[in-house]
């Protein structure tokens, strides 16, 4: 918490914390994932009583609701009991406390990770996004997120957390970053792939083209959260210039999101598409920027206004996109959504 503090300053973004491990599993090195011991009524006060002390430690230095993130990846590596296990105990031992996990490894296994925690998980985090997983989530009407989808190109980080994650509506965009070797995504870490963000140097952390891609993501998601604010201040306008500018950007942020398809984050790896070329993502932000110029030309003094509103996912609208792309494989295009990265940024005019 005292870092969060330094870099940030305050609670910018939300804060979770994680209890379990060293208690209910621990790092398994031969098999290079999680292990569980057997549940017994010790481990069970043991798990409770570490919830408690950071929720009492919370309460006392007045931090703001920490949502609990008690396993990773919940049904990948076949431990979906487990997962269904100890988020079934938190619910019942602390109902208010909201809780979060990271799902998809055990989607292409055929297990119901959605449907199996539902009645235990308040937020999914998702590293698949298909029209099925949509919808399941969608009919949740909870917050949900993805994550894991930037690939080793610097366009896929770009895509991911910008045009891609704008399109899912989904209100969370996080990527598994790890720096344990000695280079960025061909180290000798832990993991290669995703082999760190930043060069280590004695003046401090350098930026790699993956750090600057996800720099421009921020930039692309800022562009798509003003033309959102600025289309539902204009549809609200007795201007009817505005009006006109309003149902013209709409349909070209329809057109736009409507062109990417759900290939990016499919279900099995070998399905998975590219992310678009650099110059692709170039034009799109322009074609962006020339709709939000129209807009506040039409709006003129109103679009200040605008800017204090916030882009939320239209659930239902979204829902029944999705219905659409699971019956006839046409791409959903949900309107608007917000992360938890870029949402303090949203409501400031790109430049």
């Amino acid at each position: 918490m005292d870092a969060i503090r330094k870099v940030y300053g305050g609670w910018r973004f939300p804060a979770t914390f994680q209890a379990g491990h060293q208690i209910a599993f621990y790092w398994d090195q031969g098999k290079g994932w999680f292990s569980f011991w057997p549940h017994s009524k010790e481990i069970d006060d043991d798990f409770l009583k570490a919830l408690r002390l950071v929720l009492d430690l919370a309460k006392a230095e007045g931090w703001p609701p920490l949502p609990a993130y008690a396993l990773d990846e919940a049904g990948a590596h076949n431990l979906l009991d487990e997962a269904v296990y100890y988020y079934r105990f938190l619910k019942e031992k602390a109902p208010p406390l909201v809780t979060l996990t990271s799902i998809g490894g055990g989607m292409p296994l055929g297990l119901d990770e959605i449907g199996q925690l539902s009645p235990h998980v308040d937020v999914f985090s998702t590293n698949r996004f298909t029209p099925e997983i949509a919808q399941a989530l969608v009919g949740r009407g909870k917050p949900y997120g993805i994550y894991n989808g930037c690939g080793t190109m610097p366009a896929g980080a770009r895509f991911f957390f910008g045009f891609h994650g704008w399109k899912t509506g989904a209100t969370q965009i996080g990527q598994w970053v790890y720096h344990s070797g000695d280079a960025i995504l061909q180290g000798n870490g832990f993991r290669r792939d995703d082999e760190g963000y930043a060069y280590l140097a004695k003046e401090g952390p350098l930026p790699s083209l993956m750090w600057e891609a996800v720099r421009e993501e921020i930039d692309d998601y800022r562009y798509l959260a003003r033309l959102s604010q600025l289309i539902a201040s204009a549809k609200a306008s007795n201007k009817p210039a505005a009006q006109s500018a309003a149902r013209e950007a709409a349909q070209a942020l329809t057109d736009l999101l409507g062109a990417i398809g759900w290939g990016f984050q499919a279900m099995q790896y070998e399905d998975r598409t590219p992310p678009p070329h650099p110059s692709t993502l170039r034009k799109w932000r322009w074609k962006v920027a020339q709709q939000i110029i129209k807009l506040q030309d039409a709006l003129g003094a109103d679009a200040k206004a605008a800017a204090a509103g916030q882009s939320r996912p239209n659930r239902a609208q979204l829902s029944r996109r999705v219905g659409a792309a699971t019956g006839n494989g046409v791409a959903g295009r949900p309107e608007s959504a917000r992360s938890h990265h870029a949402a303090a940024r949203a409501v400031a005019r790109p430049e």
